[in-house]
């Protein structure tokens, strides 16, 4: 409170006292009197002769020379002179001239197969091969199933400069039982072999030659082939085949949008005359195929048309489209196809008689058209080790063949041919893993969809099949291979009276086991189990109708190479 009133007190001390001297101040006045007009006046200028002065603060360094002092070194070094380089034999594998297997196994089953051939020549390649296999065995309660398969073959070549002509001619000799059927349940006891036996001898012969010109080379490229073959079995029926091919081609570089233009034409002739004691057949198969193949940014195509010509007792003209494109994703390692194609077939004597040899000597022989056969897929190696492939077709066929039992015989133990056509559809993936020759592995399958215009199944065709092999090689002492291969159920056609009947047959899974001991580079001893999973003598597996596999068996033997 004190200091608040001294504040007060002398701030009014101020006002007062500053009140009273303002009070006795007096403004200043003064007046000037001008006498004369004013002369404004400029006095002279002087110029500074001071010039500026430039001080350079850079430091010139001073340039250094260092002379060289040369004074010469007597030395007492002497060079020795050096080899000449060697140019060594390339390592090479060397090879054998001949290789004996041998064998024996269940169901009294001896087996033989001799290899000869030449080794290493830049001029010429020999060769011949013997095989003998044959199984004497019985199935429990069905006929004799014995048969055997007998091979003799040689082939040879010829190299030139810009050519290669090579050939081949062969004879094989198969024996078969038509053992579908159960002879306790016939009312004749014993029934002779000879008659449900069946033997096929086959001699073919043929011929080849062809050009050896890079693929992309601008030379006119070429390869021809010409084959014969003459089939007879037991009941005198015979078959002559004479095969003709050739295809010619050359890269003409006609436009530059693309980096190369191959122009070609495929041309076949086959003719076939069978015969048996109720009739002649003879027909052929003429096929022109023009084509262009072409690469457009990374595209793959391949154009052409199939013009096929048959003629039996009438001729007929077929035209089947062909075009394909194939597309590098990932360049050589992921690969897109896609395309459509078709073809005409010719079913002979000895193509059924190849798939089944348990038919009737006596079938209607006709062509198979593949009106056209449209599919897409991927190719891909995921790395130099795994390959992986997958894919999917549609396909028409007029005629295609089936086998159906022939119940004009007592035995019911053949198989007759019915044709009818048909839609298929077909998805297949394979995958394939190789470590250089240690592990190798092989994994695939298919599934088929089958439309039939008449029949009530596509007979004795599986839903899907599958395989798998496996081999492994422990430092090239031990072997260990494996396989299986399977499928689904089929069905087959049979009789109740007149009725057809469609009659299942199991599916299987076929286990095959194998091991081989090297005892050195030239002899190694072997076993093989067969048919693993059908050990059970009450559950057998059924390939045709009628017909059960052999069950479980094994074979052991040797290989010597000399």
């Amino acid at each position: 409170m004190k200091t608040t009133r001294y504040i007060l007190g002398f701030t009014a001390f101020f006002i007062l006292f500053y009140h009273q001297l303002s009070g006795q101040i007096k403004p200043y006045a003064e007046n000037v009197t001008v006498i004369a007009p004013y002369q404004p006046t400029i006095s002279d200028a002087n110029k500074l002769n001071t010039q500026p002065v430039f001080t350079d603060t850079v430091i010139t360094m001073p340039k250094l020379e260092y002379p060289m002092l040369f004074r010469k070194y007597k030395t007492q070094f002497a060079a020795e002179p050096i080899k000449a380089a060697r140019v060594g034999e390339p390592s090479l594998t060397k090879l054998y001239k001949f290789l004996l297997k041998a064998g024996f196994g269940s169901y009294t089953s001896p087996y033989g197969e001799f290899f000869v051939n030449n080794t290493y020549s830049r001029s010429y390649a020999v060769g011949g091969h013997l095989k003998h296999h044959s199984y004497f065995g019985k199935i429990q309660g069905w006929a004799y199933p014995g048969n055997n398969e007998n091979l003799a073959e040689f082939y040879g070549k010829k190299f030139f400069k810009n050519t290669v002509i090579g050939g081949d001619i062969s004879y094989k000799r198969n024996v078969w039982h038509y053992y579908g059927f159960k002879p306790g349940e016939l009312s004749v006891q014993p029934l002779d072999r000879d008659l449900y036996k069946q033997r096929f001898n086959l001699i073919t012969a043929g011929v080849y030659f062809n050009s050896m010109h890079h693929p992309d080379s601008l030379k006119l490229n070429y390869s021809t082939a010409l084959k014969y073959y003459y089939l007879n079995d037991f009941y005198s029926v015979s078959e002559n085949g004479l095969e003709f091919s050739g295809d010619i081609h050359k890269d003409l570089h006609l436009f530059k949008f693309t980096s190369s233009q191959l122009l070609g034409m495929q041309a076949k002739i086959n003719y076939y005359f069978n015969e048996d004691s109720l009739r002649q057949y003879n027909a052929g198969i003429i096929s022109l195929t023009p084509y262009i193949r072409t690469t457009f940014k990374g595209f793959n195509f391949n154009l052409g048309v199939d013009i096929s010509v048959s003629a039996d007792s009438l001729a007929s003209f077929h035209f089947y489209p062909i075009a394909d494109v194939q597309f590098n994703i990932v360049k050589n390692i992921l690969i897109v196809f896609a395309g459509i194609k078709g073809n005409l077939e010719e079913n002979t004597y000895l193509s059924f008689t190849n798939e089944n040899p348990y038919i009737n000597p006596q079938i209607p022989l006709s062509y198979t058209s593949h009106v056209y056969n449209i599919f897409g897929g991927i190719k891909s190696e995921i790395s130099r080790t795994l390959n992986f492939s997958a894919a999917v077709s549609y396909e028409r066929i007029k005629n295609m063949p089936m086998y159906v039992n022939d119940t004009s015989l007592v035995f019911n133990n053949r198989f007759v041919i019915i044709y009818d056509n048909a839609k298929l559809l077909n998805v297949k993936g394979e995958l394939a893993y190789q470590k250089d020759e240690k592990f190798k592995l092989l994994v695939g399958g298919n599934f088929y969809n089958y439309i039939m215009d008449n029949e009530d199944r596509a007979w004795h065709k599986p839903i899907f099949d599958a395989y798998a092999d496996f081999c492994y090689n422990i430092r090239d002492k031990f072997i260990i291979q494996a396989g299986i291969t399977g499928r689904s159920n089929v069905y087959a056609k049979t009789f109740a009276g007149r009725n057809p009947v469609k009659k299942k047959l199991s599916g299987y899974a076929d286990l095959n086991l194998g091991f081989e001991y090297r005892y050195s580079k030239i002899l190694s001893a072997w076993i093989n189990f067969n048919n693993v999973t059908n050990m059970s003598k009450k559950i057998r597996y059924y390939q045709w109708n009628n017909y059960p596999l052999y069950g479980f068996n094994l074979m052991a033997g040797i290989s010597y190479a000399f």
